[in-house]
């Protein structure tokens, strides 16, 4: 329930998104077949995806310094919950140093700090209890080998048939935002120069 409220606020974080556009972008997350039947799994893929759009909304709004560390807690936390996170929280970090170098604030360095003041400990403790990178419980289900490979191609081919749309929308979305980020920050940077 919480993915589906913060989609449909998503027009307070992302200044191009209409009131109406964010409300369809909820109706689009709440039917899609490959989320829907998550949200009572009880398992981690819906708090996934709240920390994903959590993480997303603020860290590309951050401003303040408290901002900043928010941020890195928070791609702490996506990291913590699956460990594709990474995949989010890397670009993440890569947004915080360009805006770093356009203003020279110490943003990028405080959201770091955060995001391994939080993550190093757990990962340590993963680390000595599992002792391996990866928990017993991927050895168990995954395994290595050819058949990894074709069940893990098999699954990918299932899953995106199903959400095809979903990711095809998600991508020109995704175009939409940057561009407007993009186009904000060079607008920004004129009025500043000015």
């Amino acid at each position: 329930c919480s993915v589906l409220i913060l989609a449909a606020g998503s027009h307070k974080y992302i200044r191009s998104l209409t009131p109406e556009g964010s409300a369809a972008a909820a109706a689009v997350t709440a039917a899609c077949g490959a989320f829907a039947p998550w949200l009572s799994s009880g398992m981690e893929p819906v708090l996934f995806s709240f920390l994903i759009l959590a993480a997303f909304f603020y860290s590309t709004g951050a401003e303040r310094p408290v901002e900043y560390g928010v941020s890195g807690v928070l791609c702490a936390l996506v990291v913590m919950c699956r460990p594709e996170g990474v995949f989010l929280a890397a670009p993440i970090f890569a947004f915080h140093y360009i805006t770093h170098l356009r203003r020279r604030d110490r943003g990028f360095f405080i959201s770091i700090f955060k995001f391994v003041y939080v993550y190093a400990p757990y990962f340590l403790w993963r680390l000595w209890y599992y002792g391996g990178v990866m928990p017993n419980s991927f050895h168990a289900k995954i395994g290595f080998g050819y058949r990894q490979a074709a069940r893990g191609a098999e699954y990918f081919f299932d899953y995106f048939i199903l959400a095809a749309p979903l990711v095809l929308f998600a991508a020109a979305a995704g175009f939409y935002i940057f561009s407007d980020l993009k186009k904000n920050a060079r607008d920004a940077a004129c009025a500043s120069g000015r």
